[in-house]
């Protein structure tokens, strides 16, 4: 373990990150090299690294774009700070060239992460590579781009649903988006304190319009077996028999039906998907992020995989239109904001009506380097998610 680290700070913050949380590499002392333009963002990697035990310290350095003042303005500094690891993959190309230039004439050991996560030396081409690990959280991240979060709590009724989460999603898929949606038309205006019974008749008459919808009858049917495991659960309430029955629905399950049912469904997908596939580190549902300046954003799905941040945005819809298109650039704007250029992002559209998007819109998403999924994947999210995950770590491969 070495006593001291070196690294240029810049905009990008997961190599920083990264290469001095890694236990090969976590110095006792990390050196941060920052430009005045990008003392605010030094201050934040500090603030992130809280309780990891390394001791941060700062160093202003005159330019990132001039080397002849900045060459001599990094050799003063590992003067006062000895021999170390320098980190090379931050920064300007003029930094990564002074940088190289400081560990060949000093004698420090320079290394560099690949957008792979695999850790190369340039100081040695002998010395073997290896793959960063995957211990940085969600917290972290947010932390360093100056964000705050707050996480949502699991309430008393996502606990209760969740045991249904096998027989909602895995065996029914598209469907029971579907027959969500269609309770959701029925119970949309139930006020606070307020509840609302169901019957056979109200599925079938919101099953047949408004508007163009000719529906499967098997949605009907999975209608009236979901609203059944839920009054199993003792969320609802069931009275009657047959075709007779009646569910009384209140207002917190009408609000879960309405807007929650789909991401706590993807969220549970995320938590199958991680129980075989440790590389994803973290899971966020729900969250609400706020900076310095009080602006605000709710993510519906955060999870971080191989160190790369990726987002999921959960929308239920009548049927796919154009609008879609919104989403889209809302959502690359977003995991570029937190992610990076490496972020990645999907956009999850469950329909009662139709069962996937026009390939203009998988084109428009596909140009912009995001995912769209529709009913069509609902048939088999957790193995989509898997699939989207892996790949997206598969893409940054470095061929050697």
């Amino acid at each position: 373990m070495p006593t001291t680290q070196y690294v240029f700070v810049a905009r990008e913050v997961v190599p920083a990150l990264a290469l001095a949380l890694d236990s090969r590499l976590r110095p006792k002392k990390l050196v941060l090299m920052h430009t005045c333009d990008f003392l605010d963002t030094a201050r934040r990697l500090i603030n992130a690294l809280k309780g990891s035990g390394i001791r941060c310290v700062l160093e202003q350095v005159p330019s990132a774009f001039d080397p002849h003042t900045l060459l001599p303005a990094v050799e003063r500094i590992v003067e006062r700070h000895g021999p170390g690891v320098f980190n090379l993959s931050c920064g300007t190309q003029i930094m990564g060239m002074v940088g190289a230039t400081v560990v060949a004439r000093r004698g420090l050991q320079g290394c560099y992460l690949r957008p792979d996560d695999r850790v190369v030396w340039l100081d040695d081409p002998n010395r073997a590579s290896f793959d960063v690990e995957d211990n940085l959280t969600i917290e972290q991240l947010f932390t360093a781009r100056g964000w705050k979060l707050v996480n949502r709590e699991i309430d008393e009724l996502w606990q209760q649903l969740t045991p249904l989460y096998k027989w909602f999603f895995r065996d029914n898929g598209a469907l029971a988006v579907q027959a969500m949606f269609l309770i959701a038309r029925i119970v949309g205006g139930i006020g606070q304190e307020q509840s609302q019974r169901l019957t056979r008749k109200d599925l079938q008459g919101a099953a047949s319009g408004p508007g163009p919808c000719s529906l499967d009858q098997r949605v009907l049917k999975v209608a009236e077996q979901m609203l059944d495991a839920m009054a199993g659960q003792g969320v609802i309430e069931c009275r009657g028999r047959g075709g007779g029955r009646q569910w009384a629905v209140s207002h917190s399950v009408a609000k879960y039906i309405r807007g929650d049912f789909l991401e706590h469904m993807t969220y549970e997908a995320a938590r199958a998907v991680q129980q075989r596939d440790p590389r994803l580190q973290s899971i966020h549902f729900a969250t609400r992020v706020k900076n310095r300046r009080q602006l605000s954003q709710e993510l519906d799905l955060m999870l971080l995989y191989d160190n790369k941040f990726h987002v999921i945005e959960c929308k239920q819809m009548l049927k796919p239109k154009v609008e879609i298109v919104n989403f889209l650039f809302k959502l690359d704007a977003l995991r570029k904001l937190w992610g990076g250029q490496l972020g990645q992002g999907a956009l999850l559209a469950g329909f009662l009506c139709g069962s996937d998007v026009s390939p203009r819109l998988r084109n428009k998403a596909a140009q912009l380097g995001l995912e769209i999924w529709s009913n069509r994947e609902l048939e088999s999210l957790e193995d989509t998610l898997a699939d989207w995950l892996a790949h997206s770590a598969d893409k940054r491969r470095v061929r050697r």
